[in-house]
């Protein structure tokens, strides 16, 4: 055992170039199997996957119903273009994505992952204009902060200037309005976020946005947010009420609005989508990661019948030109379907509820230690900021250190500048969260000391 971990090491070392990750001060660990929460080395030892394995995880590892579900499809079809065919595991799959989302959003695209879906969106939203005639809308509104994948189209509407500002010179030009970020809010509207849907909030931090519409309305061919959660730009939860009026005010102004629930889908924010939370909806979502239970990449983007409409047409050039090879994979469809049902079988996430609440409790009680500030918390979501006693941010080496001693600890806490955040899946148990929520704090605590 030990000498085969030190050959995937080793390999690791001479050809590995691991994403997000600057690889002169990577030293990865092994993983040799998982289930449910947990993740274990080769050596037996289990480590809480508390991020959901970078949010894709919602009903933990190796879901036996999943993996059938994947066989069974197996034996069958691998795999056909999507371009002119089609297969059932994609119809059954088009059905029950009907029977979740809102009878609006009605059309679906199949592509890889959360960046691409993104990518598609964008042009979906770019070219409707273009079909239409309208040709001077061609830009993009998007939020501080925010975060929408790795391509280019999805790096030029993202925010994140930490990861983003090396590709300026590739990204085209869109409209920035500032983050409804409440953990610095300048109106000193709450010490904490908490739930994130503060009393006596009137959203000043509308004001950029509502400009910038009401200015270059003409111009802006959509607007794309990550509803309530600004997931990689530092776990920033907002009020639903923001969320709302940003998308009825967009609308207002002849703007599409796109809302990327690469993240937030399939019962992460306490309802099945953070869209169900508001009563505006988008003229194009995105959805992955969820989506096949954390089992194979897969995204859909799904539309309004008014935005299929303007690409429907005797002429070809109206045509979305867009595809992946695995555009539609029938295996991914496969998992994707059992995934869902489950969902639905087990009225996730209502039925664990309890332990989410739970979950909440515990983050709320962390207000007792000085060395954590802002505690936020959205479903299955929670995330605090850790500060020095001048109240100052972590540093970045400080940050790191507790991320390699969480490791060793048996939990993962991957920061986000001096954010530590937990993603749970959504049928974690109230014992689980108790344990974990206890190393994370004694794991904090005896890096600051």
């Amino acid at each position: 055992m030990k000498i085969m971990t030190e050959k995937i090491l080793s390999s690791d070392k001479a050809h590995s170039w691991h994403p997000f990750t600057q690889m002169k001060h990577h030293s990865p660990v092994v993983i040799d199997r998982a289930e449910g929460i947990f993740l274990f080395t080769p050596e037996g030892r289990k480590i809480y996957d508390s991020v959901s394995s970078w949010w894709t995880s919602p009903l933990g590892h190796c879901n036996k119903e999943i993996l059938q579900a994947i066989t069974d499809q197996g034996h069958v079809l691998e795999h056909v273009m999507f371009a002119g065919f089609t297969h059932k595991p994609a119809a059954l799959l088009f059905d029950s994505l009907h029977e979740i989302l809102p009878d609006s959003l009605s059309r679906y695209f199949f592509t890889d992952n959360g960046s691409t879906g993104n990518e598609v969106a964008l042009k979906m939203a770019f070219q409707f204009w273009q079909n239409k005639g309208i040709n001077k809308k061609t830009k993009f509104m998007m939020i501080e902060n925010s975060y929408h994948g790795d391509t280019l189209g999805a790096v030029s509407v993202g925010g994140v200037e930490l990861y983003h500002k090396i590709f300026h010179p590739l990204m085209f030009e869109t409209y920035k309005a500032k983050s409804p970020n409440c953990s610095i809010c300048p109106h000193s509207k709450s010490e904490f976020t908490f739930d994130a849907n503060n009393t006596g909030c009137s959203l000043e931090c509308l004001a950029s946005a509502e400009n910038i519409i009401k200015e270059h309305h003409d111009e802006i061919c959509a607007l794309i947010i990550e509803p309530l959660i600004q997931a990689a730009g530092g776990m920033i939860i907002y009020p639903e009420a923001y969320l709302e009026k940003i998308t009825s005010f967009a609308k207002e102004y002849n703007i599409l609005v796109i809302f990327d629930e690469v993240a937030t889908g399939f019962g992460r924010t306490g309802s099945m989508f953070a869209m169900n939370k508001i009563n505006n909806l988008p003229d194009i979502a995105v959805f992955s990661k969820a989506l096949t239970g954390g089992w194979l990449p897969l995204s859909v983007t799904a539309s309004t019948d008014e935005i299929f409409d303007a690409f429907y047409d005797d002429d070809r050039t109206k045509t979305l030109f867009h595809g992946h090879s695995y555009t539609g994979n029938p295996i991914a469809c496969s998992a994707a379907v059992k995934a869902l049902e489950i969902y639905k079988r087990d009225n996730f996430p209502q039925s664990n509820e309890k332990a989410m609440f739970f979950f909440h409790s515990q983050l709320k009680a962390l207000s007792d230690y000085d060395f954590i500030s802002d505690i936020r918390y959205l479903g299955w979501i929670g995330a605090v900021d850790l500060i020095d006693k001048q109240g100052n941010p972590i540093d970045s080496e400080t940050m790191s250190a507790i991320y390699s001693e969480s490791i060793k600890n048996g939990v993962i806490l991957r920061p986000l500048g001096n954010t530590i955040y937990w993603w749970l899946p959504i049928n974690t148990t109230e014992d689980q969260i108790n344990e974990i929520i206890k190393i994370s704090i004694s794991t904090v605590t005896s890096v600051l000391k």
